[in-house]
């Protein structure tokens, strides 16, 4: 039962650190993450080409990523999203 409870704290104080809005910073202010974008297209592609895209096209900058067109790894056509922080979402 102890373990189970050490494991419970663990989770929950593992999760609280995950959050995405502002954390308090050891000063006492507060710290607000920021993205950082991927600054080249060859770096979108080279992301997106190691998760197993291929013919990778149309990659244009957007306000908030990187969007194109490519298959993936079933040779299907898709449209990709990748975002600032690396995730890419299939765009229906």
């Amino acid at each position: 039962m102890r373990f189970t409870t050490v494991a419970a704290i663990a989770l929950v104080s593992g999760m609280s650190a995950c959050s995405s809005g502002p954390s308090p910073s050891p000063g006492g202010g507060t710290v607000t993450p920021v993205p950082v974008p991927l600054p080249t297209e060859g770096q979108a592609r080279q992301n997106l080409s190691d998760h197993g895209y291929t013919n990778i096209s149309a990659l244009h900058r957007s306000a908030t990523g990187w969007d194109g067109s490519a298959l993936d790894g079933t040779g299907k056509p898709v449209n990709v999203h990748l975002d600032d922080f690396g995730a890419i979402l299939i765009v229906p």
